[in-house]
């Protein structure tokens, strides 16, 4: 059987970075502190300075999930209004989720609210609070029969 995984060229960099940089939202994969099966939540999602971030509540499951293991991953895909999705371009980021403090949830406030200017509702309330994902690998999956294997370093804007 051939590897289906190509060899990453500047082509897939680029859509990779693409894909994340204009992404608004992800679908993030946590696992439940009960253990059992894995939970998936959207989430809406920002890069900022070169790293992605979310803003997220206490409250929720997948919160709480993170916190007690940041391990994690995120599904980003562009909306697809109509054709097969599979033929879509989409990444999945594996991450671990670092809950950053109110000093750069703060300063980082405009930037996240330019992205998503409804979360100006919510952002100020004290049970949210900045998550940045530190990316450990990527599988990008740009249609039918291109798929990439991809680092940190490849996520960089080539």
């Amino acid at each position: 059987m051939t590897n289906p995984i190509k060899e990453t060229d500047d082509a897939a960099r680029s859509l990779a970075s693409g894909l994340i940089a204009d992404a608004r939202m992800a679908a993030l994969a946590t696992l439940p502190l009960t253990g059992g099966f894995p939970m998936v939540t959207r989430v809406a999602v920002a890069l900022i300075d070169g790293q992605l971030v979310t803003l997220v509540s206490d409250i929720a499951e997948h919160s709480q999930a993170l916190s007690s293991n940041p391990a994690c991953s995120l599904l980003i895909a562009a909306p697809v209004k109509k054709g097969d999705p599979l033929a879509h371009p989409r990444i999945t980021v594996y991450a671990r989720a670092e809950f950053r403090g109110a000093g750069e949830k703060e300063s980082l406030r405009s930037a996240y609210l330019e992205r998503h200017p409804k979360a100006e509702l919510y952002y100020d309330f004290a049970d949210f609070r900045l998550v940045r994902f530190t990316v450990d690998r990527a599988d990008l999956n740009g249609g039918f029969g291109k798929a990439y294997r991809l680092g940190p370093d490849d996520l960089k804007p080539v």
